[in-house]
């Protein structure tokens, strides 16, 4: 009995000290007109899904008693790339992207994701710059726009999403001891702490993970291409993926 309670607790601090990454999938572009510049349009741009992207972000790395347990909390963002508004980075937000906001709301999340748009337009502006002191002043100004808790992953805009998968999971750690969650109604329900079920329908309970990627999508399902994608692009990482149901929901 002794034994079984510290493999139990031994087991716990390890689930504890698991890296914890959500993966969104972001409607729209990442391009600075596409971040909304009052309270507004926060509700109103891209289908009301910047607004769930600034609430995900908020309840994902603030501070607070549901979370405590887990420190290394980071939200990876992957936006829609397309020939009108092609797409070079995935953004991995760190907790301190909230915890340096003065007030934390929907609003002030999103301006502070607009600015490190602005960042990154100022720096494409300066690479495209011949004058020395003009770029000087726009790496300077952008260097002072960007915020805190903020990596740019660079990626081709002709990369498919597979090839940006499989960059971000390598680039979080290797994969052994990592998992790609992907979450539908379709799969097992939980416990997860129990039995999870694989991709390939095998149960397993292996030893505890060390870094746990949750796959979200705001506002409408994944599609099979895009989940066909996530799964290649783990398994080229070597992360196993798993899949779990949080049961019925009612959209």
């Amino acid at each position: 009995a002794a034994a079984a309670a510290a493999a139990a607790a031994a087991r716990q601090e390890a689930a504890g000290s698991a890296q914890v990454t959500f993966c969104i999938m972001a409607r729209g572009s990442s391009s600075k007109d596409s971040w909304p510049k009052t309270a507004k349009g926060a509700v109103l741009q891209n289908g009301n899904t910047r607004d769930d992207l600034a609430r995900s972000l908020i309840a994902g790395l603030s501070r607070h008693s549901s979370n405590e347990l887990h420190r290394d909390f980071a939200a990876a963002l992957i936006f829609e790339n397309s020939r009108r508004t092609p797409d070079e980075h995935c953004w991995l937000v760190r907790s301190n992207f909230i915890d340096e906001l003065q007030f934390v709301s929907e609003f002030s999340v999103l301006s502070n994701l607009r600015n490190v748009a602005e960042s990154l337009h100022l720096r494409k502006m300066a690479a495209n710059e011949r004058r020395t002191e003009e770029v000087e002043r726009l790496q300077t100004l952008a260097a002072a726009t960007e915020p805190q808790g903020i990596e740019l992953l660079n990626h081709s805009s002709e990369a498919p999403l597979e090839d940006v998968v499989a960059s971000l999971l390598q680039y979080l750690g290797d994969g052994q001891g990592c998992a790609l969650v992907l979450m539908d109604e379709k799969f097992p329900p939980l416990p997860v702490a129990a039995h999870l079920c694989r991709q390939d329908g095998m149960q397993t309970a292996g030893p505890p993970l060390e870094r746990v990627v949750f796959l979200l999508g705001l506002r409408e399902e994944l599609s099979e291409v895009q989940q066909t994608a996530f799964r290649l692009g783990a398994a080229r990482a070597g992360c196993q993926v798993l899949l779990v149901s949080l049961g019925w929901v009612g959209e």
